[in-house]
């Protein structure tokens, strides 16, 4: 066995060359001795084997060795092309995978919109429009809705990143970015055009969709559960009418809400005047999940943004996705984006961690009523079914046939607050 860091090429050639050197040693010793006479003929006979061997040594040396040790270093040449080969093959074949999926979810949205019988044609509604944000100078247009812990909200100041407007180092640095992008925002992201089918055609359009179920969950911890201040709007709305239709108590939340730096001035139900500050981050009210679910099933026509089924803001069916991504593989979806743009490799997409386990799912899914998951599985079907999280086969008992017409049809301006949204809510 070859020492560690020793090819057996090289303990044979370190054997060859102390032969080669003993066998000199014995020649130069039998020549001695034949000056000096003795026997003669035994000498001189041994003498030529050990020069005879010495020769052939030293032939196999030069001539199979060296050979050898061109093969070796031929050989390893060969081996170290054998990474970059594979490194190549390897990208191919994971471009061509990933092509292969892309497609398959591009398909599986036409698929869902034929089977609910949606419009495949593009319909110009300015309420949906002006949550599809254009990039003009890289042609770039992507449907993003302000859901919690999506990873969305990265994207604004991606676009202004390969838009030139902000550089690697900014787009990294999430407190520089946030600032930049409520200023730059203004000035270069602008709502999709009233574009014909051909002119769409120019930009590269993206939309992500994910788990109806884990979207509800991650806007009930980020925004009901807890965070009130940051979300006084939301809170106050699904409070009061918990509170009226649940528990049978009077309503106690703010009706109306001043935002100022630090503070919200806001009136009670009672004509009351309260202040609520940033600095003490109190809760206002204890909600559970349940609450909030059955909230969103028996409140389909004053639906937040953040919960609305992505299909109906979107519309997905109508315009023509390039690029359909997951939120359950985000960061994946947005490396091939990046490969597909040729963007500058500095501009990398921020940081995001997806928010979602099968414990949490369980934990919280667990103590809502069969009944109100039922409910909600039916509103969310499509998006479900457009996210592959629930088989196209598979469909909620006479959900399709009653809502297939309503749900091509409903116009996203009837989805607002009540009370409308910070402006600084999805930076």
């Amino acid at each position: 066995m070859a020492p560690k860091g020793k090819r057996p090429i090289d303990l044979i050639r370190s054997k060859i060359h102390r032969t080669i050197h003993l066998l000199k040693t014995r020649v130069c010793r039998c020549q001695k001795k034949l000056l000096k006479g003795g026997n003669v003929t035994f000498r001189r006979r041994h003498m030529n084997v050990a020069v005879g061997v010495c020769i052939s040594l030293v032939i196999f040396y030069k001539f199979i060795l060296s050979g050898s040790e061109t093969t070796v270093s031929t050989d390893e040449k060969d081996a170290q092309m054998v990474p970059r080969m594979n490194a190549v093959s390897q990208e191919e074949s994971t471009e061509t995978v990933w092509e292969a999926e892309l497609e398959r979810r591009k398909n599986l949205i036409m698929d869902v919109c034929k089977k609910h019988g949606m419009s495949l044609d593009w319909r110009p509604n300015p309420s949906r429009q002006k949550y599809i944000v254009v990039e003009e100078k890289s042609k770039v247009m992507a449907c993003l809705v302000p859901i919690p812990k999506s990873g969305l909200s990265g994207w604004k100041r991606w676009l202004l990143a390969i838009g030139g407007y902000m550089n690697g180092t900014m787009l990294q640095d999430i407190a520089i970015s946030k600032k930049l992008q409520a200023e730059l925002s203004v000035k270069h992201l602008k709502s999709m055009p009233a574009s014909t089918p051909e002119q769409l055609t120019a930009y590269y359009k993206v939309f992500f969709i994910g788990d109806p179920l884990e979207r509800l969950l991650s806007v009930y911890k980020n925004k009901i559960e807890t965070n009130h201040f940051n979300n006084l709007e939301v809170v106050s709305v699904v409070g009061n009418y918990v509170l009226e239709n649940y528990r049978g108590e009077t309503a106690k939340l703010p009706v109306t809400i001043k935002r100022e730096i630090g503070k919200a001035v806001c009136t009670l139900p009672n004509g009351q005047t309260v202040e609520y500050y940033q600095r003490d981050n109190k809760d206002l009210i204890s909600l559970s999940f349940d609450d909030f679910l059955n909230y969103v099933v028996d409140n389909p026509d004053k639906m937040d943004l953040s919960w609305q089924p992505l299909h109906e803001i979107c519309q997905p069916c109508g315009i023509k996705y390039d690029m359909v991504g997951y939120f359950s593989s985000f960061l994946t979806d947005n490396d091939n984006i990046i490969k597909h743009l040729k963007v500058d490799p500095t501009i990398k997409f921020p940081d995001y961690l997806y928010d979602s386990s099968e414990k949490i799912m369980d934990e919280y899914y667990s103590k809502v009523s069969k009944q109100v998951l039922s409910r909600i599985k039916q509103m969310y079907e499509i998006d479900a079914q457009m996210a592959g999280t629930v088989p196209l086969e598979s469909e909620v008992q006479g959900n399709a046939a009653n809502n297939s017409a309503a749900t091509n049809d409903t116009d996203a301006s009837q989805y607002v607050n009540p009370i409308p949204p910070p402006e600084e809510e999805f930076i």
